[in-house]
């Protein structure tokens, strides 16, 4: 759970040292008390936290939508939508909207043909080619998304797509709240798939940088595939080639009817705003976008390891190594002891784990933990290590898997436990101050862990988990027949 939180932390710039116990409580029941929540006419969910230190505001757009819930052969799609949602609406980034429709309905019956091998391929790629030059002259490059937000003011525009949802997210300054909701409802309601398949290819380039040119992202992949057997989390988010390569406009469309409506898209708000003008606004825009039942999600269960679980990936780079520990997902909480566990004993440079491979024996020159692939269902905490010659992969596994017996024998401290909540009150102190970390931070654990408060009140439940408790936590999830082991060796 925290893990997810200090990565979105930004720095505050008052000391910390002038806090009290006190204070922190004060501030975050503070927050926690001027929290607006409502939903509008058609169901949508809205958050909105006013501030009036700066005339700015930050929005989150977040979709319960991810890669858990794509079918079998349409993998990846729920993050093509996101590029997708870039390109405009029927108003938004055309010249010609009547034009264009009929070019792209062209479009997609000249691609269909293409699956027919008694087709002339020859012929349909040029008329594909003019076509596609037709389609380029109703395009306005002026109207776009990002031209027009960079006129109002707007910085720090982008989207994430995880394994359990997609958000969109800008800042902008207060007096732009009705143009930025005009834009956003505009491409909710009215998004046009232009530009699909030249976006599918950088998708397909994306996915070949991150996952497989890159050694860490390919051994991350296999890492899902090896972890999981029927759970939708074995699937990267990113998608397989093969499936990307058959996505159409068609099957992005289909794929946004069935999840972005209003009981599946929230809000969240945080900056210089007036809560009641606000709702009135968002009413006004955001009230159009339809209704209809949310889709229910997976309810398959990833069944218990029966014994530890290796592979191993080839790669001309340098050897590293990634553990994986099943654990359930927060707010079970084995999630909290597990991740207080973890941090006492390696998240840190003073860490005795960590200090003993990387700093005093240097056997490795990374050793990190991080949970994945998703959070609204059990997941893993992971462990990645890249050994220095001449340590090797096994030797290093065989040092770290030592050490990790050797601690949950001794277990954590007080004393250990004690610096660990400071560190995660402090971390979440100086990132309060940042609107666009508050607004994903509320959005996330309400989309995620459906309700908001999980935001704020996780850091009070570490202070009710004694000693004994987490150390009797790390020994039941922390043991070889829980373990799968991912090893990537220079093949050269």
């Amino acid at each position: 759970m925290f893990r997810f939180l200090l990565s979105i932390f930004l720095l505050f710039v008052t000391p910390l040292a002038s806090w009290s116990q006190t204070d922190y409580q004060g501030i975050v029941d503070k927050l926690m008390t001027d929290v607006h929540t409502t939903k509008l006419s058609n169901g949508l969910q809205v958050i909105i936290y006013p501030r009036k230190e700066a005339p700015v505001f930050s929005a989150v757009i977040s979709v319960k939508v991810g890669g858990v819930d794509e079918l079998p052969g349409k993998t990846g799609i729920s993050h093509m939508l996101e590029h997708m949602a870039f390109k405009g609406s029927k108003t938004l980034g055309t010249k010609d909207f009547p034009k264009e429709a009929t070019l792209l309905r062209k479009l997609e019956d000249l691609v269909a043909k293409q699956e027919d091998p008694a087709a002339n391929q020859e012929q349909l790629a040029e008329e594909i080619k003019q076509v596609n030059l037709s389609l380029k002259e109703t395009w306005d490059p002026e109207n776009s998304l990002d031209q027009i937000y960079s006129k109002l003011g707007g910085v720090g525009m982008n989207a994430t797509t995880s394994a359990d949802s997609t958000n969109y997210f800008i800042s902008m300054p207060s007096n732009a709240l009705e143009s930025w909701c005009r834009i956003e409802s505009d491409r909710l309601s009215e998004p046009v798939w232009r530009q699909f398949y030249s976006e599918r290819d950088v998708v397909l380039e994306e996915r070949r940088l991150r996952y497989v040119d890159d050694p860490s992202g390919t051994l991350y992949i296999k890492m899902l595939a090896n972890a999981y057997e029927l759970h939708p989390y074995r699937r990267p988010t990113i998608g397989y080639e093969e499936d990307l390569n058959r996505l159409t406009a068609s099957d992005i469309d289909e794929f946004y009817r069935k999840y972005y409506h209003a009981d599946n898209i929230m809000i969240t708000l945080v900056g210089d705003l007036e809560v009641d003008a606000t709702v009135e606004m968002l009413e006004k825009y955001f009230s159009s976008l339809p209704s209809k039942s949310v889709p229910e999600r997976t309810k398959l269960v990833e069944p218990m390891l029966n014994g530890k679980k290796e592979y191993t990936v080839q790669f001309n780079a340098e050897p590293r190594l990634l553990f994986a520990y099943h654990k359930p997902n927060y707010p079970h909480p084995d999630d909290l002891a597990l991740n207080l566990w973890l941090e006492a004993m390696l998240g840190s440079s003073v860490a005795p784990i960590y200090k003993d491979l990387v700093i005093d024996r240097s056997l490795a020159s990374s050793l990190s933990y991080f949970e994945g692939p998703g959070s609204a269902f059990p997941n893993l905490y992971m462990l990645f290590a890249q050994p220095i010659a001449p340590t090797t992969n096994e030797e290093l596994e065989s040092e770290l898997l030592n050490l990790i017996a050797e601690k949950l024998v001794t277990g954590v401290s007080e004393k250990d436990i004690s610096l660990v909540r400071k560190k995660l009150k402090a971390d979440l102190i100086f990132g309060l101050r940042s609107n666009m970390t508050l607004a994903l931070g509320l959005s996330h654990s309400q989309h995620v862990y459906n309700d908001w408060k999980h935001y704020f009140t996780w850091l009070a439940k570490i202070d009710q988990l004694n000693v004994e408790t987490i150390n009797q936590v790390a020994r039941k999830y922390l043991v070889p027949k829980n373990l799968i082991v991912g090893k990537l060796e220079n093949r050269s």
